[in-house]
């Protein structure tokens, strides 16, 4: 495994189909229907657990947690779902969220963000609460190719960044569109 600084870490096991730093950077890895929580530093195994709710048709996108739960977003030939444990590993909930398109979400807090487009409303942004399970808000999108969404960093919901090939926008904690900037250079993420 590749790490950050571009060191190689030998980790003790796994051919695995996701790997990623959550906010705890910790590496978590997913293969075979089993999450494997890594250290970093050492390459030892910190914890581990199996998920069958997820299967073998099923790919992880994205693994990422809140203080109480690790969610595991996954895609299937038909859609995307995200379930979410505790963080020994048990199965709590799936979450029902609308279609959206990979790479198009981000999580700040407990809220996770994401892209939608229906025929009813057209391309929308969503921000949706994991605690709570609704959705907060939804804004119209006049983007329609999306390069990069970005939750604000603190992680109290304070908004998004959202950029195609050159625009830029910024939505506030309501869904209100507060920033929109058309540059005649590509933005660069």
């Amino acid at each position: 495994v590749c790490m950050e600084d571009g060191s190689k870490l030998l980790v003790e096991e796994g051919d695995f189909a996701y790997l990623g730093y959550p906010v705890d950077r910790n590496l978590y890895a997913y293969a075979h229907r089993e999450v494997v929580v890594i250290n970093p530093e050492n390459g030892k195994v910190l914890k581990r657990f199996v998920t069958p709710q997820l299967n073998k048709l099923m790919e992880v996108e994205d693994i990422f947690l809140t203080t109480e739960s690790i969610f595991i977003l996954t895609r299937t030939a038909a859609d995307l779902q995200l379930s979410e444990y505790t963080p020994e590993g048990e199965f709590i909930r799936r979450h029902d969220l609308e279609d959206f398109s990979i790479g198009n979400h981000a999580v700040s807090g407990t809220f996770f963000y994401y892209k939608t487009t229906s025929p009813e409303f057209g391309d929308q942004l969503v921000c949706y609460d994991l605690q709570e399970r609704e959705i907060i808000w939804r804004s119209a999108c006049s983007l329609s190719e999306v390069r990069e969404l970005t939750a604000h960093p603190d992680g109290n919901g304070k908004g998004i960044w959202i950029t195609d090939r050159n625009t830029v926008m910024a939505y506030d904690a309501s869904g209100s569109c507060v920033f929109e900037e058309h540059f005649e250079c590509e933005v660069l993420s």
